[in-house]
């Protein structure tokens, strides 16, 4: 936007109802579980989805197996559960 690019953003509610928008959606929940199944297969660990007490003790497991430093291969860094995995201090 600095550099006088305009983008026009536009937001609404059920946007699943146009094509483009619904064929994005399941091309993007393709591609995510796909990698999910590929990150379990190389690493030879479940790998469960969402932010629960679950993802949590895979993570650790991971951790303990892999490193710390090879989370980054496998999670967002910057979420409130890869902190929980990592024994900050926002347990």
């Amino acid at each position: 936007m600095d550099k006088g690019k305009k983008l026009k953003l536009i937001q609404l509610p059920k946007g699943e109802r146009y094509l483009a928008v619904a064929a994005a959606s399941i091309l993007a929940r393709d591609r995510f579980l796909s990698r999910m199944e590929s990150l379990r297969d190389s690493y030879k660990i479940e790998l469960p989805k969402g932010a629960s007490d679950s993802v949590v003790t895979a993570g650790k497991q991971f951790v303990q197996t892999y490193g710390h430093n090879s989370l980054e291969k496998i999670a967002k860094l910057h979420h409130k559960t890869t902190e929980k995995i990592k024994g900050s201090k926002n347990d």
